[in-house]
């Protein structure tokens, strides 16, 4: 740490014991990692999974945390949870996956969701599906997210605030409308022109057929 503090309800975590800081994770703060496969244990059922994190994180009883882990699948919107439940993660979708990922971090109900490059591991629709999703969970539940991402789409997308960053130094900083509006630097100038050339080109134009 070269300098700058993190800051969570006020108290900077360089400065919390390493037992305090074991209780901020997964309870304050949760990550959801880049990719979902290597992620969960692939020899136990994702069902397992969820309710290890409800019993050791939130202290439910086996019963009760089987219960929050079937209202959290379906409120990631994975489809029929009692069966997904008994599956392991080889057996699911990508996108499957990175749900359960998501349930998982938001199993004791964060104040702060982290997530680092969350559709890396997705195909284009899939990601789109779980950006979405990310976007509703945000909003429903009203955890705050800190977002990892190249894709600017992303960020323009999801963001209210943005950081820019190359080669570990601050290239640009603020709402995502002005940013990409009014680029201040060549390399910001340049990712926007980037992905403004892309969005040009693959978007939908009058008479074109579905894909």
């Amino acid at each position: 740490v070269t300098g700058g503090r993190i800051l969570i309800r006020g108290q900077a975590i360089d400065e919390l014991d390493p037992a305090s800081l074991a209780r901020l994770r997964g309870i304050d703060v949760a990550f959801v990692p880049q990719n979902p496969l290597s992620s969960l244990t692939y020899h136990l059922t994702v069902g397992v999974q969820l309710v290890e994190v409800l019993r050791t994180r939130a202290g439910l009883t086996a019963s009760a945390a089987r219960g929050r882990a079937l209202e959290l699948m379906a409120q990631t919107r994975l489809p029929d949870p009692a069966a997904l439940f008994e599956r392991y993660p080889h057996q699911l979708s990508g996108g499957q996956r990175q749900r359960v990922v998501i349930a998982c971090a938001l199993a004791c109900q964060p104040r702060l969701l982290v997530l680092d490059e969350p559709t890396t591991a997705l195909d284009k629709s899939t990601e789109v599906q779980v950006l979405g999703l990310i976007g509703e969970l945000r909003r429903s539940l009203g955890v705050g997210l800190v977002l990892v991402t190249h894709d600017l789409s992303e960020a323009r997308r999801l963001a209210d605030r943005v950081v820019i960053v190359d080669a570990g130094s601050t290239l640009q900083s603020g709402p995502p409308e002005r940013v990409f509006a009014s680029p201040r630097n060549a390399r910001v100038a340049d990712l926007v022109g980037i992905q403004n050339h892309f969005r040009g080109r693959f978007r939908r134009q009058p008479g074109d057929q579905g894909v």
